[in-house]
């Protein structure tokens, strides 16, 4: 795959095809005789992730990756909000680094090893470093068993091994929670990147937890642990851009207790950042919300929050038990023809029970099937634009 870059006959067919839709036939052609099969179906590849490439980290020339790598590879704005966490001047060890998403926008004060053990990785971690004009070293070893003079050490271990895997699955991280464990009395501090699910039980009291994400979506999971957390272990929330922040001491969200009310004027959906941290709870007391449900991430209260990147909110018009029949009659009343069924704490297909409910006239309206005080409801409600 380094002959992509090696071979300015290849280099330059990323210009003519990568700011255009690919055709293979037309590809194919122009590619050197000489060109193995293999090569032509990396090359080929390669090109079609053009758009992605370009999107996730803030470029328009060829990062060398192939799909694997990309997906799990940490996007720019994550990044970049990372790399605050270091000191200036120290060495620091990459573990599983992987093409180098969490390398390229360090500053170069900062001392780097790129440490894999899959010489491909390793290939691709060289190649884009070098493009972007911040090469590194690099180690191909076992991060449990590599010897460097490193104070501090990043790792993004792999969760899965093929493109049809899950890759938020705790259970197939490599290496294992367990083996990272091992390595922090070695270093000074270390920041750990996870599945935004994992399980916070398994985590030491001592770190420090930080949910990564946008309005839309939690990211990321990172864990600083060592001199990187906190003297009072500290659980935030950061919606980006925008480096919004909310955090509260762990000791504080795990002594919670949920104060479940009746359903309000208005129905909040905390963003999932919020709601992957707990800390929609903290974020909800001084707008005077509460929790619908002591298990589930709605909350409700009879003044609308400010409009925030934290929240959505929707203006209550009706609720009943859950029951198609029940549902269809509040439709029917309410004049109201709902376009998105939202689901928090209830097992169904949302798109399929639009259409058993079969409701095509009305107003557009937005469905919620949740529970209320461990009752399953449906709460109907208006879009944010038509309140």
């Amino acid at each position: 795959m380094l002959a992509a870059y090696a071979r300015p006959e290849l280099a330059g067919l990323w210009t003519k095809y990568s700011k255009a839709p690919l055709d293979p036939l037309a590809f194919s052609k122009q590619l050197p005789a000489d060109c193995s099969d293999g090569l032509r179906r990396f090359l080929s590849s390669w090109l079609s992730l053009a758009p992605q490439i370009c999107a996730k980290f803030g470029v328009d020339f060829p990062l060398l990756c192939d799909r694997l790598a990309l997906e799990q590879s940490t996007a720019k704005d994550l990044s970049l909000w990372k790399r605050h966490l270091w000191p200036t001047g120290v060495k620091l060890a990459d573990f599983c680094c992987g093409m180098g998403g969490d390398t390229f926008f360090l500053p170069q004060e900062i001392s780097v090893t790129g440490v894999d053990l899959d010489p491909r990785r390793l290939a691709m971690y060289q190649t884009n470093t070098r493009a972007l004009g911040c090469e590194r070293p690099t180690l191909c070893a076992d991060v449990l068993q590599a010897k460097g003079k490193w104070d501090f050490f990043q790792i993004d271990p792999a969760r899965r091994s093929k493109l049809e895997a899950n890759q938020r699955k705790t259970e197939a991280m490599t290496p294992s929670w367990l083996e990272i464990a091992q390595l922090l009395p070695r270093f000074e501090g270390a920041a750990i990147k996870l599945a935004p699910g994992f399980p916070l039980e398994e985590l030491p009291s001592s770190a420090s937890i930080t949910y990564l994400g946008n309005r839309t979506d939690c990211r990321e999971t990172l864990v600083t642990c060592g001199a990187l957390a906190d003297p009072e272990p500290m659980v935030r929330a950061i919606c980006l851009p925008g480096n919004l922040e909310i955090m509260a001491p762990r000791a504080i969200l795990a002594s919670h207790t949920p104060q479940e009310q009746d359903l309000g004027r208005f129905l909040v959906e905390p963003n999932p950042v919020l709601v992957r941290s707990h800390l929609f709870i903290e974020w909800a007391k001084p707008l005077g919300l509460w929790q619908i449900d002591a298990q589930i991430a709605y909350l409700s209260g009879d003044v609308q929050p400010p409009e925030s990147p934290w929240c959505s909110s929707y203006q209550v018009l009706d609720w009943c038990e859950l029951g198609r029949d029940r549902v269809r009659q509040m439709l029917k009343k309410a004049g109201i023809r709902p376009m998105t069924l939202k689901k928090r704490g209830v097992e169904v297909e949302p798109a399929a029970e639009l259409k058993a409910l079969s409701v095509h006239q009305g107003q557009p309206g937005i469905l919620f099937y949740t529970r209320l005080r461990n009752q399953k409801v449906a709460i109907l409600t208006l879009p944010p634009e038509i309140r």
